[in-house]
Order: C-alpha cells, then sequence, then structure tokens
C-alpha cells in the first residue's frame, strides 16, 4: 500500500499545565489511544504514526485572570 491510512490526534496542551492530554481515533472513529503526557510523550506517540492527521486545542489568548472577577464570573 502506497499510503498508510491516518489516525486522528487530538492534543490539548490545557493552557501549559501538565499534563497534556492527547487522543486518537482511527478513520472509523474506533479509539486508538486516550492519554496524557509531558510534551516528549506525546511527541513521541505522534512520531510513531505512519499517517496522522493532528489538531492543536490552544485558547484565544491567555485567560487573564477574568474569571477571578465576581461580576465577570455572574455572567
Amino acid at each position: 500500500m502506497l499510503f498508510a491510512e491516518a489516525v486522528y490526534i487530538g492534543v490539548d496542551p490545557a493552557a501549559g499545565r501538565r499534563p497534556i492530554a492527547y487522543a486518537a481515533l482511527e478513520a472509523d472513529l474506533q479509539p486508538v489511544a486516550l492519554d496524557a503526557g509531558d510534551l516528549e510523550e506525546v511527541v513521541a506517540f505522534i512520531a510513531g504514526q505512519a499517517a496522522a492527521v493532528v489538531a492543536i486545542d490552544a485558547p484565544h489568548s491567555t485567560a487573564r485572570g477574568l474569571l477571578a472577577q465576581p461580576e465577570i464570573r455572574r455572567r
């Protein structure tokens, strides 16, 4: 086979907090992995795939502590 079937991987770095969560699915949506680890572990998992489509979840901007303000939290 010329191309390996891709694994679809989602990575949530959790705004720099450890560990980094990731999930991997086959094309038919069967789970391959659901795990968490440090950056090196996540990169090693991704690098070990023959073919992968990877999506990284990231915040639009830093939280800036807005939810710590009671009036914003109430909204």
